[in-house]
């Protein structure tokens, strides 16, 4: 079992902020970021503006048609993926991606934050994955 650092409960957004060390990649997949006006989109835009005044911005997989213009600070340098209804080929190229910015950075540390439920494409043992599932109806 795990134990979570106090500090994580009191985290509005209850992110694990305590898996965050020093000089770490944070990827996060951009399915479901098309617009800050739905639930997920509100909700990453908020926590990648915490993230960022900690230090840890995330840079995003555009691994939709379009983000939402709010994410441009944090948008990896890839083209949009047109495909990104085609959920088998999203998590290919998400998977590609995010390996490809771990190996142009310095580090060793990556974390791949899938926000849109099941987004974790097969990553090497390198990365670390927080997953978010949100709407359980």
């Amino acid at each position: 079992m795990i134990r979570m650092k106090e500090e994580a409960y009191q985290s509005p957004l209850f992110f694990p902020f305590w898996i965050l060390r020093r000089n770490t990649l944070l990827v996060w997949d951009g399915y479901g970021l098309q617009s800050t006006h739905s639930g997920i989109g509100r909700h990453a835009f908020e926590l990648a503006q915490e993230l960022d005044k900690l230090g840890f911005g995330p840079q995003i997989i555009p691994s939709v048609s379009a983000l939402d213009p709010a994410f441009d600070k944090w948008k990896a340098d890839y083209a949009n993926f047109p495909l990104s209804r085609v959920k088998p080929l999203s998590l290919l190229a998400a998977g590609y991606q995010a390996r490809s910015l771990l190996a142009r950075s310095d580090t060793k540390n990556a974390i791949f934050h899938g926000l849109s439920n099941y987004n974790i494409p097969v990553l090497p043992k390198a990365f670390r994955t927080v997953l978010t599932v949100h709407d359980l109806i």
